[in-house]
């Protein structure tokens, strides 16, 4: 038979209220991960060193393209500057003559 009697040092309820709080870590808790180890067989130093290089090759490619990019969108931003600014001088010019239209009408109304 198995003896199930308490330390003298612990009661009973310090002793069931420390299981629950065991069960209850264990059953919170997260597994361990498992370690995967993997070593490659076959290891081919030119076709490593070819593929880097192609690599390479692909991001200088990229960059000029980029390049190219940024400046064909310094290009249109600056047209798109010119053509606002024209537009603006024209709205503003005609402000200004249905502004003069008004105040003449206003003046002959007032004159008479």
């Amino acid at each position: 038979m198995v003896d199930l009697s308490y330390p003298d040092s612990i009661n009973k309820n310090t002793f069931v209220a420390l299981n629950k709080w065991n069960f209850m870590a264990r059953f919170f808790s997260l597994p361990k991960n498992k370690r995967f180890t993997f070593t490659p067989r076959y290891y081919d130093e030119r076709a490593e060193m070819r593929k880097e290089r192609n690599e390479q090759i692909k991001r200088e490619v990229d960059a000029e393209k980029e390049g190219k990019k940024s400046r064909i969108t310094k290009e249109e931003m600056a047209n798109y500057i010119k053509m606002s600014r024209r537009t603006q001088k024209k709205s503003n010019m005609r402000l200004l003559v249905i502004l003069a239209l008004l105040l003449a009408i206003f003046y002959f109304f007032l004159i008479k």
